[in-house]
């Protein structure tokens, strides 16, 4: 079974995992976020200065992804 996406047909386990991938990276950040005003600290140096705001997260995550 398969999606058409921009004129290609994607197979729905691909299209499935994309999305998982996604959800989970959004989970990673908020959860993040939720200890660090707890209290908390960010163990990885790149993502530290870009806790600070909600989008920068995201894009790092997604660009690397």
């Amino acid at each position: 079974m398969s999606i058409p996406i921009l004129d290609r047909e994607v197979p729905i386990a691909r299209v499935y995992i994309a999305l998982s991938l996604v959800v989970f990276n959004v989970c990673d950040v908020i959860l993040t976020k939720a200890i660090l005003q707890r209290g908390g600290l960010e163990a990885n140096p790149l993502m530290k200065d870009l806790m600070a705001g909600f989008a920068a997260p995201i894009g790092v995550k997604a660009a690397v992804a």
